[in-house]
């Protein structure tokens, strides 16, 4: 009932999409009646299903549907003035949005997944995903800022910054606590203080620093993520000036005379 009350919509207008658009609508259909409604009702294929209909969430209707929807209502513009640039922003915005949906997919799997071994590979898909989406927002802000964009496209890049955000924050509080792991067992005499410690704490603060910049700042994070964020940079502190008393030391210890 609810594709056919879509497809008269897309019958309704001049919809240059309505043929792949009703195509797409009958494969979910077959992919439905695919599922085995006995071993559903028997507990198993819950999951299969579940992320079957995730999926369409995040791909067809927030994607598909919205723009079939604004160009019902006359407000999608691919490119004003069908100019190359505003077309290429509006790939780079589209190439976003895509990378976002990845995100919130994974993020979805990984909170649902009980392998061991399987979590820590979304997590690394997630993190290298984030990165590769926020070069992409930097991208798409800066052509907007230099031509501009259509009101279609601001409200994507909306919905693809909610979705970085929280993604940069969950990471952002793994990457924290990584520090405030490493430097607790410094701290607590686990383990020595190990050579390069000073780079490898610097770069792993810069990137929680990076992460806490696309939140928009420390009061824009999380509870969870602003204090691990700012015990792991007392944590680190403290580790910086124990390097630079070894260093010190090393340096008044004259080998030349040994």
């Amino acid at each position: 009932m609810h594709f056919k009350h879509e497809e008269s919509l897309m019958d309704s207008f001049d919809y240059d999409e309505r043929d792949k658009h009703k195509r797409i609508h009958a494969g979910f259909v077959e992919k439905l009646d695919g599922i085995n409604r006995d071993e559903l009702h028997n507990g198993g294929g819950s999951e299969k299903l579940f992320f079957l209909i995730y999926n369409w969430l995040v791909t067809h209707i927030v994607s598909i549907d919205r723009i079939m929807i604004a160009k019902l209502n006359g407000e999608y513009d691919d490119g004003i003035g069908g100019e190359t640039v505003h077309k290429q922003t509006g790939i780079v915005i589209e190439n976003a949005y895509e990378l976002s949906a990845k995100i919130m997919n994974i993020n979805l799997q990984t909170s649902a997944v009980a392998d061991k071994k399987r979590k820590p590979a979304l997590l690394h898909d997630i993190s290298k995903s984030t990165e590769r989406l926020i070069n992409l927002m930097e991208l798409a802000d800066s052509r907007v800022q230099v031509s501009g964009c259509s009101n279609f496209q601001l409200k994507r890049l909306g919905e693809i910054r909610h979705a970085l955000t929280k993604s940069a924050d969950s990471l952002a509080v793994t990457a924290a606590k990584k520090i405030i792991r490493l430097c607790g067992d410094i701290l607590s005499g686990k383990q020595g203080i190990p050579l390069g410690i000073g780079d490898i704490l610097r770069r792993q603060m810069g990137r929680v620093a990076s992460l806490t910049a696309v939140i928009g700042g420390l009061d824009a994070m999380s509870s969870t993520a602003k204090s691990a964020a700012i015990e792991a940079n007392e944590l680190a502190g403290k580790i910086l000036e124990m390097e630079l008393g070894s260093a010190a030391s090393l340096r008044d210890f004259d080998i030349a005379k040994k």
